[in-house]
């Protein structure tokens, strides 16, 4: 028979049948559907059960890997020979500290005060806070020893921002740092390379990804840790593919803890 249109979503969908089978196309992921009838003459109905949803998955499955009280680094699997443990680490979207998303900085600095005059800040500038808890434990993985560059850079010794590139999931390629005071921040941006534009890369670079592309907000809309919760991240995973150049993904809620493995009640810095 020749296919016949049954429904239409507006934008988002449409639906057709063949004579036979009844499908639905959504248009923002470009899947096909095909619905099951259990009354429908073609199908065998061979019975049902209930499929309980889990509140924390993510919790569920470090049980189930009987791994619930160690570092989240200790139980994902290798992901190439040259891979190691010591390659993955993980950083939180909010505040260690208040475990909120401040706002006006971290993934809300577009909303700080005016750097110069009454202008507002760049258009998705953002960073990801790195707690001073994250270099105690992992001092190698962004430098050799970058507790004893910050104590260089305490004792008054000129020290520039530790710069690599980095690789996002939409395979685009940016340049990055680890800087301000502590090294507490993880941005991107460039006083030298240029972007598709021709304009040097910005902390925009991160931001336009994870604020627009993953956390869908609209332009200059306050990032909170409900929402986070809401989307189920509420971190960033970094593969160390060699020392100037890592891959960068979205990790589920409580990734970074896991991976700290610390009582946060303890924690004291942002």
């Amino acid at each position: 028979e020749a296919v016949q249109l049954i429904g239409s979503g507006g934008s988002k969908s449409i639906q057709w049948t063949d004579g036979s089978k009844k499908f639905k196309l959504t248009f923002g992921d470009s899947q096909i559907h095909q619905w099951f009838d259990p009354q429908a003459n073609d199908t065998n109905f061979l019975g049902s059960f209930e499929a309980p949803i889990l509140d924390d998955p993510f919790a569920a499955l470090l049980r189930l890997k009987g791994h619930e009280s160690e570092p989240l680094r200790n139980v994902v699997p290798d992901e190439s020979v040259a891979s190691s443990r010591e390659d993955i680490a993980y950083l939180p979207l909010y505040s260690f500290r208040s475990k909120q998303v401040e706002e006006k900085s971290g993934l809300n600095a577009w909303n700080a005060a005016p750097k110069s005059g009454d202008s507002p800040r760049p258009l998705n500038e953002i960073y990801v806070p790195i707690p001073r808890e994250f270099h105690l434990q992992h001092p190698d993985f962004f430098t050799p020893d970058i507790n004893a560059v910050l104590e260089r850079k305490k004792n008054g010794e000129r020290v520039g921002d530790i710069r690599f590139h980095v690789k996002l999931p939409n395979d685009k390629i940016i340049p990055c740092s680890i800087t301000q005071s502590n090294f507490k921040a993880f941005q991107s941006g460039s006083q030298t390379e240029l972007d598709e534009s021709n304009k040097r890369y910005g902390q925009a670079a991160l931001g336009q990804w994870l604020l627009i592309d993953v956390l869908g907000l609209k332009e200059r809309k306050l990032v909170t840790k409900d929402w986070l919760n809401k989307k189920g991240i509420d971190s960033i995973r970094l593969r160390r593919v060699r020392s100037d150049f890592f891959e960068l993904d979205i990790a589920p809620t409580h990734s970074f803890e896991t991976f700290m493995a610390v009582d946060t009640d303890l924690s004291d810095s942002d």
